[in-house]
């Protein structure tokens, strides 16, 4: 990181600085594994978690030498899970006491994040607020414009995504310091929208809200891509056979229903009693779609996740 000054007082603040941002490094971060949670109580447990992380320690303070400008960073997210972070340059570190300030502030909701779509670019050189370091590059779902821009109380365009810029002084760690915030961020997102059977069992129809949409698979070889076309009936297109799924409330069942060449088949699916959305083939067991969350599910082996 270049500092503007070399005087003992800019250097004493560099190596506190620094000395800080080790330290919070080294002691928070550990793997960001994580899966779906088994129960509703685990989800919520593990949403806190990485959200009370996001909220205290996902502040920090980075020079861009290209204008002359400090830049300090930090995320808050309010009981309605909507999320504020702030973005504030000023000529100097410390802006609690000076005017000279600019406030650049994006709200969104943390749902409005695709988890599945975050991406982590080099920055070889200083683009202004993308310094050299790393580019932390967030996305909406359907590339919506739901991240809502602010610039000194003055509103601005809205987008689809925004970035967060990491300093080489916080990348050069042992520990990866953005892949962290990213794995943070996809544990809140992916815990906060996790369905379970319980969500469901009174309003079995909703399953379908979770169907619907353009879905890609984990390796990016299949696509899913089901419109509403009856009430409670979705369409799957498919090039070579034509495939409905949907809840037949009298019966209290889902089914899937294929027209080819070789005529009509139907497939029953029941919901399987379990804390997890699984929705089970009456004829073949092993057939099954799970729900996992309100954006991603797996159809015959594949895990598909929402675009």
């Amino acid at each position: 990181m270049t500092f503007p000054e070399t005087d003992f007082h800019q250097e004493k603040w560099q190596m506190r600085y620094n000395q800080y941002q080790v330290l919070v490094i080294t002691l928070l971060l550990f793997s960001g594994n994580f899966g779906i949670a088994q129960d509703p109580k685990e989800a919520q447990v593990r949403f806190e978690s990485a959200i009370d992380w996001l909220n205290t320690k996902l502040d920090y303070i980075y020079y861009d030498d290209l204008n002359s400008n400090w830049w300090n960073n930090s995320f808050y997210m309010n009981e309605n899970q909507e999320v504020t972070i702030k973005q504030i340059s000023s000529k100097t570190p410390f802006t609690a006491n000076i005017k000279n300030k600019n406030y650049t502030i994006r709200k969104f909701h943390i749902a409005d994040i695709n988890p599945y779509t975050m991406e982590i670019r080099n920055v070889d050189r200083s683009m202004g607020r993308f310094v050299e370091g790393k580019l932390l590059e967030i996305r909406a779902f359907g590339e919506l414009k739901n991240f809502h821009k602010t610039i000194n109380n003055r509103r601005a365009t809205s987008t689809s995504f925004l970035h967060l810029s990491f300093p080489k002084a916080l990348t050069d760690t042992l520990t990866n310091y953005p892949e962290f915030v990213k794995n943070k961020l996809y544990e809140a997102v992916v815990a906060a929208s996790t369905v379970y059977r319980s969500d469901v069992v009174s309003q079995p129809e909703k399953v379908l809200s979770f169907l619907a949409g353009s879905f890609q698979s984990d390796d990016a070889v299949h696509t899913w891509k089901a419109i509403q076309v009856l009430e409670n009936v979705l369409k799957i297109e498919d090039q070579e056979v034509i495939t409905y799924f949907g809840y037949d409330p009298k019966q209290g069942n889902f089914y899937l229903l294929q027209l080819s060449e070789k005529g009509m088949q139907t497939s029953i699916y029941q919901m399987k009693s379990s804390p997890n959305l699984v929705l089970e083939n009456n004829d073949d067991r092993s057939q099954i779609i799970e729900v996992e969350t309100k954006n991603s599910f797996i159809y015959q082996g594949v895990k598909f996740y929402r675009k």
